[in-house]
């Protein structure tokens, strides 16, 4: 064969592979840990665990969840940081476990967090060489079922940043998951004694009642946050900015004070907010950090250090 022809085929085959491998990524950049340090597991234990880490990670990140094409550089970045607190069985785990998800900022190299929520019955068992088998409509185990529902939810809620009411195919996913969990579990429950929970959460997400903060999140992202980290018009950006909080404040007085939706936001982005009014005018900071206050009681001293920065 001609050398010149064969660096030719050589070149190709190395490209297809290329191409098939980055086809083989989903639209999921996740990147699990798995803390056992509460517990004392023996070596079994460990190896089903450490196991469990990769299939969970192969999961996320291989799995295809839409129908779209992204870019190895457009893949959704987050974290699931999983903390075993008690093994109950060979391979059966109480946990805890905090999912974060972030989103990029156009025109910098800063990210937004989109998503931080801790679930502390993050429970699920698994057994060596187990089929990390899903399906949306039909419960397989607990431990897809959990990672199918926090991916559709990271999803959704990118899609509803760069886009108005873009995820509401996957928070249609995520409500369907949480309803086809058999027995009701606490944690799966809309409404139980405990209002933080992921059925109260999906609920929240797919209600009809709850656009006017899905709305909320894509101007906080799309047509703030852009632009006022690019410093296109600050001062402009903190009145916009204002505006949201006030017509937040409205719909948390409205609906259901305190909902999970409106709690979630906080958690992410109380310090991200603390940042962006830290360069506002006195006026407008007074009156953020007497907004953010009553919707996040749980943070208000950290919004009242706004007044000491700069």
């Amino acid at each position: 064969m001609d050398l010149k022809l064969f660096k030719i085929n050589i070149l190709f085959v190395a490209l297809f592979l290329w191409a098939l491998s980055a086809l083989a990524q989903g639209e999921i950049n996740a990147t699990i840990i798995l803390d056992y340090s509460q517990v004392q597991p023996n070596q079994q234990d460990k190896d089903i665990m450490e196991e469990a880490k990769t299939a969970m990670t192969n999961f996320m990140n291989n799995r295809k969840w839409t129908a779209d094409n992204f870019a190895p550089e457009e893949r959704i970045k987050c974290n699931i940081a999983i903390s075993i607190v008690a093994i109950s069985g060979l391979g059966v785990y109480t946990a805890t476990a905090q999912i974060q998800s972030s989103r990029p900022i156009y025109g910098t190299s800063y990210e937004s967090t989109l998503l931080n929520y801790f679930d502390k019955d993050f429970n699920f068992s698994y057994t060596q060489g187990q089929p990390m088998d899903f399906n949306e409509n039909i419960y397989i185990n607990e431990v897809t079922t959990l990672l199918g529902f926090y991916a559709n939810i990271i999803l959704g809620m990118d899609y509803d940043s760069f886009s108005k009411l873009g995820g509401t195919a996957y928070f249609d996913k995520v409500r369907n998951i949480a309803n086809n969990v058999p027995g009701s579990p606490d944690a799966w429950q809309q409404f139980g004694k405990d209002p933080n929970t992921r059925g109260g959460f999906a609920e929240n997400l797919q209600s009809q009642q709850y656009i006017p903060i899905r709305e909320w999140m894509y101007t906080y992202h799309r047509l703030i946050l852009d632009d006022y980290l690019n410093q296109k018009d600050p001062v402009a950006t903190h009145k916009k900015l204002l505006e949201c909080l006030i017509a937040l404040k409205q719909f948390n007085n409205q609906k259901r004070p305190n909902a999970t939706a409106v709690r979630q936001f906080f958690f992410a982005k109380g310090t991200e907010l603390m940042s962006m009014f830290s360069q506002a005018s006195p006026e407008i900071k007074k009156t953020a950090i007497d907004l953010c206050s009553e919707m996040d009681p749980s943070n208000t001293q950290k919004y009242q250090k706004l007044m000491m920065m700069n």
